[in-house]
C-alpha cells in the first residue's frame, strides 16, 4: 500500500506532535544504528524535545563525546564541505523528482510501443506512417516480450515436477523464515563489497538525513547528525554546522549521568528487535494451529479424515475450536433474534441506553464494574491475583524498557506491605523522588482523581460519537422508509428535515460521483490505454517531490456540527 502523503509542516496539537516524535525519534535512532552497522561509519545523533530538558543521544556519551571530538578538530572549511541543510536537501528531492519524471516517460514510451504492437498485430493500425523511431522501439519490446514468453515456459516447466500437499499450513521453516525477515528487514552486518557497501552508504545517508530533518520540523526538537565515513575524513551534518554546534554545546553543558540517561546502545536496540521477532513467532505459530485444527475439522466432519491417529493435544485443541465455533453460531442466532423483536422504524438505530451501557464499559475498562467488592472471599480473591497483575506489569516496564520502577502496596488485613523489587531498590527509588524539587514531583503525577476523569472524558467522546453515528442511520432509515411511502414526514420536526436534506444531499453526490467514473471509464480511447499524460506524469513528481508527510485531518468536529446544513426552507 502506498504510503499518504503529509503536510511537511510543525504539528500544532501536542498529543499528534508527541506520538509522531515518539515514533519518528524511534525510525531515526534505527536509521542511525544500520548505517552504522552496515556501512562501517563513524555516526552520532543527538535529539533535543522542546517537553524534556534531557537529550536523546546515540550510541552512546562516549561514541557521541568521540564522533564530536573528531567533528571540532577539523578546519571549518571542512566542516561545512559535505553539510546538508534544509536547502540542499530539498534541491536533492527535487533532481529526484526530475529523475522519476524521465523514467515515467520512458515507461509511457513502451506502454506506447506495446499498444502499438498489440493494435498492428490485430489489423487495428498500420505501420506505414510509423517513424524509424518508432519501428526502433516497437523492435526493442518485441523481443522483450518473446524473452518473457520463454522464461515463462522455462519457469512452468520446473513447476510441474513439485508436488503441493501442504497448502494451507505455514511450516515451522516458514515461521522462522517471517521472524527473520522482521528481526533483519536486511541482513544487519557489514557489507564487505565495496561498491554495494558505497551504494547502501548513499542512499542511507540520504534517508537518515531526511528522518532527522521531518522529527526536527513536524515536532519542533532540536536535532542534529554527525555522519564519518570511512572513505572520507570530511562529515557530512545536518542541519548546518551552527545548528549542530548548538545542539552539541546544549549537550555538553549537561552532567555525564544526565547524557547517559535516555541513551540507547546498539545492544539494546537488537534486543528490543529479538523480542518483538519471538513474539511474531509465536503468533504466528498460534494462527498456523488454529489454521492446521479448523483444516482437521472440516476434514473429519466431511469424512475425508479419521479422527483415530489423532494424539491428545489434537483433540484437546480441535475441542476448543469446535468450542468456539458453537459459541460464534450461538452468537449469531442471538443478535438474529434479539432483530426480528425490534419494529421496522428502529432498525440500525443504538438505543441511548445501549450507548450509556458502551460507554460504561469504556470508562470501567470494558470487564467489570469500578467498586468497591464488599463479599470478603471475592475481594481477597481479586485482591491475590490483581497484585500479582500489577506486579508482572511493573516489572515488565522496568526490564523491557530499561526505567526504574518500584511499587509498594498495602492491604488492609496485613500491616506489612509488598514491595518490588526490593526493599533497598524501592528505597533508592523513592530516595531519588525525594530528591526533585516539589513542582517536579507533581508534575507527571497521576491520582485516581485525574485517572478517573480521563476515562470519564474518554467515554463521553464515545457517547457523543455514538449519538453521531445513531441519528445518521435514524436520517437514513427515515429516508428509505418516506422513499417507499412507509412513513410520512409530516410530523418530522426542522431539524430532522434539515438532517434528512444533508443526508439526501450525501447520497446524491456519491451517486454522481460514481456515474461520473463510469462515464469517464466508457469515453477512455482504446488507443490510449495504460499511457500516462505529461500532467499526469508532472502530478506524480510533485507528489514524490513532496512526499513523506502526512496532511493534518481534524476529526474533532462532530457529526451535527459537520453535516448540518442551512435552516430548512420549505
Amino acid at each position: 500500500m502506498a504510503r499518504k502523503k503529509v503536510e511537511f509542516k510543525y504539528i500544532a496539537n501536542d498529543s499528534k506532535r508527541r506520538a509522531t516524535q515518539k515514533k519518528r525519534k524511534s525510525g531515526m535512532i534505527k536509521k542511525v544504528d544500520e548505517i552504522s552497522t552496515l556501512c562501517g561509519v563513524d555516526a552520532c545523533a543527538i535529539i533535543y524535545t522542546p517537553d524534556e530538558p534531557r537529550p536523546e543521544v546515540w550510541p552512546s556519551p562516549l561514541g557521541v563525546n568521540r564522533v564530536i571530538s573528531r567533528f571540532n578538530e577539523m578546519p571549518v572549511l571542512e566542516q561545512s564541505k559535505k553539510m546538508m541543510s534544509q536547502e540542499s536537501f530539498l534541491r536533492q528531492k527535487i533532481q529526484k523528482g526530475q529523475d522519476q519524471l524521465k523514467k515515467l516517460k520512458n515507461e509511457n514510451r513502451k506502454k506506447e510501443m506495446n499498444n502499438l504492437m498489440f493494435q498492428s498485430l490485430g489489423g487495428y493500425q498500420s505501420l506505414d506512417n510509423a517513424t524509424m523511431i518508432d519501428l526502433n522501439d516497437l523492435a526493442w519490446i518485441i523481443d522483450q516480450n518473446i524473452k518473457e514468453v520463454n522464461k515463462q515456459i522455462s519457469k512452468l516447466q520446473g513447476q510441474e515436477g513439485t508436488s503441493n500437499n501442504n497448502n494451507r499450513v505455514a511450516t515451522i521453516n516458514d515461521e522462522q523464515a517471517q521472524v527473520d525477515n522482521l528481526i533483519n528487514s536486511v541482513e544487519l552486518k557489514y557489507i564487505a563489497n565495496d561498491s554495494k557497501r558505497r551504494a547502501t552508504q548513499k542512499k542511507r545517508k540520504s534517508g537518515l538525513i531526511k528522518k532527522v530533518d521531518e522529527i526536527s520540523t513536524l515536532c519542533g526538537v532540536d536535532a542534529c547528525a554527525i555522519i564519518y565515513s570511512s572513505d572520507d575524513p570530511q562529515p557530512e551534518v545536518w542541519p548546518s554546522p551552527s545548528g549542530v554546534n548548538r545542539v552539541i554545546s546544549r549537550f555538553k553543558e549537561m552532567p555525564e549521568l544526565e547524557q547517559n540517561k535516555k541513551m540507547m546502545s546498539q545492544e539494546s536496540f537488537l534486543r528490543q528487535r529479538i523480542q518483538k521477532g519471538q513474539d511474531q513467532l509465536k503468533k504466528l505459530k498460534n494462527e498456523n494451529r488454529k489454521k492446521e485444527m479448523n483444516n482437521l475439522m472440516f476434514q473429519s466432519l466431511g469424512g475425508y479424515q479419521s479422527l483415530d491417529n489423532a494424539t491428545m493435544i489434537d483433540l484437546n485443541d480441535l475441542a476448543w475450536i469446535i468450542n468456539q465455533n458453537i459459541n460464534e453460531v450461538n452468537k449469531q442466532m442471538s443478535k438474529l433474534q434479539g432483530q426480528e423483536g425490534t419494529s421496522s422504524n428502529n432498525n440500525g438505530v443504538a438505543t441511548i441506553n445501549g450507548e450509556q451501557a458502551q460507554v460504561d464499559n469504556i470508562i470501567n475498562g470494558g470487564k467489570v464494574e469500578l467498586k468497591y467488592i464488599t463479599n470478603d472471599s471475592k475481594r481477597r480473591a481479586t485482591l491475590r491475583k490483581r497484585k500479582s497483575g500489577l506486579i508482572k506489569k511493573v516489572d515488565e516496564i522496568s526490564t523491557l524498557c530499561g526505567v526504574d520502577a518500584c511499587a509498594i502496596i498495602y492491604t488492609s488485613d496485613d500491616p506489612r506491605p509488598e514491595v518490588w523489587p526490593s526493599p533497598s531498590e524501592v528505597n533508592r527509588v523513592i530516595s531519588r523522588f525525594k530528591e526533585m524539587p516539589e513542582l517536579e514531583q507533581s508534575k507527571k503525577m497521576m491520582s485516581q482523581e485525574s485517572f478517573l476523569r480521563q476515562r470519564i472524558q474518554k467515554g463521553q467522546d464515545q457517547l457523543k460519537k455514538l449519538k453521531n453515528e445513531n441519528r445518521k442511520k435514524e436520517m437514513n432509515n427515515l429516508m428509505f422508509q418516506s422513499l417507499a411511502g412507509y412513513q410520512s414526514l409530516d410530523n418530522a420536526t426542522m431539524i430532522d428535515l434539515n438532517d434528512l436534506a444533508w443526508i439526501i444531499d450525501q447520497n446524491i453526490k456519491e451517486v454522481d460521483k460514481q456515474i461520473s467514473k463510469l462515464q469517464g471509464q466508457e469515453g477512455a480511447s482504446s488507443n490510449n490505454n495504460g499511457v500516462a499524460t505529461i500532467n499526469e506524469e508532472q502530478a506524480q513528481v510533485d507528489n514524490l517531490i513532496n512526499s513523506g508527510v502526512f496532511p493534518f485531518v481534524d476529526t474533532a468536529n462532530n457529526f451535527q456540527n459537520d453535516y448540518r446544513p442551512a435552516p430548512f426552507d420549505p
